[in-house]
């Protein structure tokens, strides 16, 4: 799957490398500072260690607020968070 794909269907998005630095970003998300991209490396860390401990693969992380959505997921090492 190519980021293009990926990305397509979303105006907000961001792509971060595997250290949390952003790679790209488009719409409401190119706002947001290196903080934002930390914070979402750091939860992906601890969802590391949860699916690791019960040996299951990490496919994709939502997070559920009022008025959106985000998700997030790794390809080809790359962190790719959009907004629903």
């Amino acid at each position: 799957m190519s980021e293009q794909d990926i990305l397509s269907n979303f105006k907000n998005s961001m792509t971060l490398d595997q250290d949390g630095e952003i790679l790209s970003a488009t719409g409401e998300l190119q706002n947001k500072s290196k903080d934002f991209a930390k914070t979402i490396l750091s939860m992906l860390h601890d969802v590391n260690f949860i699916t690791t401990s019960s040996k299951q693969d990490f496919k994709r992380m939502s997070i559920t607020f009022a008025n959106e959505v985000y998700i997030i997921t790794i390809v080809n090492n790359k962190i790719f968070v959009v907004v629903q």
